[in-house]
């Protein structure tokens, strides 16, 4: 099978798309003084920090490879066997089932939250590899709203961070509708 030309879904963008955590300026900043100490210049490199330069090199090099995530792999291959079978593969679970219930109603909290009118947009856009619907029809900034599961998951689905994940399917929208600007609601 040649999936060459194969064009995904927004929606599995965040599973596919893993982006290297860059290192933190204190980290940077020791493991510049440690290339420096290690090169002669300044004192040298105790045994122990000879170590640790070793250790920040491997960290650095982490930093900027991009890989495929364990999850992406399984989504991958679930993909592959959906087309090579002709099977219909949808993402389907109660809390996707719940936030498509509950979307008229999120976006009409937004609206008087926003104080402006929001829309449906039922259009659906692609490119060369991805293809997409956004939530609400808008010129100037993409808006995708998200809806918790319940009032008592909504603080731990802030906690876990989520919006990474979020992040890669507005990514997407943007460049799809030429919009430079987005906008995550949670409810």
């Amino acid at each position: 099978m040649d999936f060459s030309n194969f064009i995904f879904r927004s929606h599995y963008q965040g599973d596919l798309v893993t982006v290297p955590r860059p290192l933190s300026e204190s980290t940077i900043s020791e493991l510049e003084s440690f290339r420096e100490r290690n090169l002669g210049i300044g004192k040298p490199l105790t045994e122990k920090q000879a170590e640790k330069l070793i250790e920040l090199e491997y960290k650095f090099l982490k930093s900027t490879k991009f890989e495929l995530s364990t999850t992406a792999q399984k989504l991958l291959t679930k993909i592959y066997f959906a087309q090579k079978f002709n099977r219909d593969f949808r993402l389907e679970n109660k809390y996707f089932d719940k936030g498509i219930l509950v979307e008229k109603e999120s976006r009409d909290t937004l609206s008087e939250l926003l104080n402006i009118r929001l829309v449906s947009d039922q259009q659906e856009k692609q490119n060369d590899w991805v293809r997409g619907k956004r939530d609400i029809k808008s010129e100037k900034v993409i808006i995708d709203i998200k809806s918790t599961w319940d009032f008592n998951t909504f603080g731990q689905h802030l906690i876990e961070s989520n919006e990474e994940f979020y992040f890669r399917q507005l990514d997407n929208y943007m460049e799809l509708w030429g919009i430079n600007e987005a906008l995550l609601a949670m409810f």
